[in-house]
């Protein structure tokens, strides 16, 4: 997989705050901690405290480890 996106994380302007309305992961990289990988580097370089996520219910705790409430 080198040098293929395997993830990805989209957002979208609302105001003055983005929200975040999705997120991908391709199935051969799923549980390999990818995902965690990339909503870190996010937190430390894109994300600021005005940008949201409206979670489906079965991935809030999931959002929630990464700073969203």
């Amino acid at each position: 997989l080198e040098g293929k996106i395997v993830a990805l994380l989209r957002m979208k302007a609302v105001e003055k705050s983005r929200l975040l309305t999705g997120m991908l992961v391709v199935p051969e990289c799923r549980g390999t901690g990818v995902g965690q990988a990339l909503l870190t580097h996010c937190e430390n370089t894109v994300f600021n405290n005005g940008d949201y996520c409206f979670a489906f219910n079965h991935l809030e705790a999931y959002y929630s480890q990464h700073g969203f409430k």
